[in-house]
C-alpha cells in the first residue's frame, strides 16, 4: 500500500492542478466565446457587417474549453454512467469493475491522444480560413486534452487497486463545491 500511495499522492496533485488550471481556463473560454458570439450578432444584425473570424474563433474556443474541463468531470464522476450494475456491487467487486472500466479508458485515451498527434501534426501544413494562425495551436488542445484524461483514468485505476486491496480505504471522490451531482427525482 505505501507504493500505491506514492503513486497517489503525486499524480492526484497534478491532476488537482489541472482541475483548478481547467476550472478558470474554461470559465474565461466560455466568457470570450459569449462576448465573441454577442458582438457577431450585433454586428450582423444590427451593422449588417458580419465579421469574418468571430465563428471560426468561437468554436476554437469552445472545443479548446471542452477538452480543458472534460478532465474535472472524469476526475469527479459528474460525467454520464450507467450505473447499473456498479449499484449491485459492493467493495471489491465494484473496484474491480472499476478498474476493468479505467484501464478500457486509459486505452482508448491513449489511442485518442496518438490521433490527436496526427491531427495537430497535420495543423501544421495548414492555417485558419478567417485567422492567420496555423491550424496546429487550435489542434494542440486534442491530444494534450486526451494525455490529461488519461492521467486521471491512471490515477483512477490506482485508487481502483487500492480498492481491491483495502475497500475500506478508497473513499469517493468529493463532487466540486457548489454542485449537486445526486440523483434527481
Amino acid at each position: 500500500m505505501p507504493l500505491l500511495n506514492a503513486l497517489l499522492k503525486p499524480l492526484s496533485h497534478f491532476n488537482g492542478a489541472v482541475e483548478r488550471v481547467g476550472k478558470y481556463a474554461g470559465l474565461t473560454l466560455i466568457g470570450a466565446m459569449t462576448l465573441v458570439i454577442l458582438y457577431q450578432v450585433f454586428m450582423r444584425y444590427v451593422l449588417n457587417n458580419p465579421p469574418t473570424w468571430s465563428e471560426e474563433m468561437s468554436r476554437f474556443m469552445m472545443v479548446w474549453m471542452t477538452f480543458l474541463v472534460a478532465p474535472i468531470a472524469y476526475r469527479r464522476g459528474m460525467n454520464v454512467a450507467i450505473e447499473t450494475l456498479s449499484r449491485f456491487l459492493a467493495g471489491r467487486l465494484q473496484a474491480a469493475l472499476q478498474l476493468g472500466l479505467n484501464v478500457l479508458i486509459l486505452y482508448f485515451m491513449i489511442e485518442y491522444a496518438q490521433e490527436g498527434v496526427g491531427l495537430a501534426e497535420r495543423g501544421l501544413k495548414s492555417k485558419a480560413f478567417t485567422i492567420d494562425v496555423q491550424l496546429f495551436w487550435f489542434y494542440l488542445i486534442v491530444p494534450a486534452g486526451f494525455c490529461l484524461l488519461a492521467a486521471v483514468s491512471v490515477e483512477h485505476i490506482l485508487r481502483a487497486v487500492k480498492g481491491l486491496i483495502d475497500p475500506a480505504s478508497v473513499p469517493a471522490l468529493k463532487p466540486l463545491a457548489g454542485l449537486d451531482t445526486g440523483n434527481v427525482s
